[in-house]
């Protein structure tokens, strides 16, 4: 019965020290996922950033391309009327000095 007893005890101990080990363990792995958590937080939080200034370039970039395609167009507009002026107002003849003076120049 004393042997039972030692056994019992012994048995009990182990148990005990499975249950610290388990607890070790357990603690070591909830701070791991704490951690890792901590990290993914603020990686998320600065690909939400970058996705938000991605975005926000992305806006102006098509406000400047929307811009210059005003003026462009405003430019090819000017274009034709000075076209039109020339052709209507100006004779051939002196178009084609004008024209020649100003590549022999160049």
């Amino acid at each position: 019965e004393k042997r039972k007893a030692e056994e019992m005890k012994e048995s009990l101990k182990k148990k005990e020290e499975q249950t610290k080990e388990a607890k070790e363990t357990y603690q070591t792995l909830e701070a791991e996922v704490e951690s890792t958590t901590k990290m993914l937080t603020k990686l998320f939080n600065k690909l939400q950033k970058a996705e938000k200034d991605m975005k926000d370039l992305q806006d102006v970039h098509r406000q400047e391309i929307q811009e210059l395609t005003l003026k462009l167009e405003s430019i090819q507009r000017d274009l034709v009327i000075k076209q039109l002026i020339i052709n209507n107002f100006i004779p051939l003849t002196d178009q084609v000095s004008v024209l020649g003076s100003s590549q022999s120049t160049t």
